[in-house]
């Protein structure tokens, strides 16, 4: 099955590619919470890095906007702001929806925002990391769902190449079988380069 994800996504994105209007390629960290307070006790959070590609179509004002992400984090909630090390989790991401752009400052320059829908497929993670609390092996969180879906929506900055984006995106689907409340809602703060 992930092969056959995989191999999707990669021919989608050519594809895309080669019909594009623009292509952005990003990188940065991310944050992610949950209401679960056994998931991510107050004070904590799951931290780690994302890098993807953004694809705009007909791009004038309003765009068609289709995103591939990969990204790493900790799924045991941490203290530490750690974005660069101790993950134990991997996933790809697919988003589609639209991009607006709200503002055009200069030539240059502009506002810009979007709304897109998202699946997370869980490529990876480390087992001892699953109900790794105390807490959470004793409520039952011994299994992860294979994929999560979410909404997002941001607020992003251009200036020529250069795109800044901050993306929030709240967690509609669980990510712990059967355990309804441990959603994952998501902030990345990315830098990429527009072609």
């Amino acid at each position: 099955m992930k092969v056959i994800i995989i191999s999707f996504l990669t021919i989608f994105s050519i594809t895309m590619a080669l019909a594009q209007s623009g292509v952005t390629l990003f990188g940065g960290v991310t944050y992610a919470r949950s209401p679960d307070l056994a998931v991510t006790p107050t004070g904590t959070g799951h931290y780690g890095y994302v890098t993807g590609m953004n694809i705009r179509l007909f791009d004038d004002g309003m765009h068609f906007l289709f995103s591939g992400e990969f990204g790493k984090f900790n799924l045991a909630a941490s203290e530490k702001q750690s974005f660069f090390a101790d993950h134990s989790l991997t996933f790809i991401k697919g988003k589609f929806g639209l991009g607006f752009d709200v503002i055009k400052l200069s030539k240059k320059s502009k506002l810009r925002t979007k709304i897109q829908g998202n699946i997370m497929y869980i490529n990876d993670f480390k087992t001892q990391a699953v109900g790794a609390s105390t807490v959470l092996r004793e409520g039952g969180y011994n299994s992860l769902n294979e994929a999560i879906g979410g909404i997002s929506t941001g607020a992003g900055f251009t200036y020529g190449i250069l795109d800044i984006d901050f993306e929030y995106e709240y967690g509609i689907y669980n990510i712990y079988y059967a355990r309804h409340l441990s959603r994952l809602n998501f902030m990345s703060l990315t830098t990429g380069i527009r072609f």
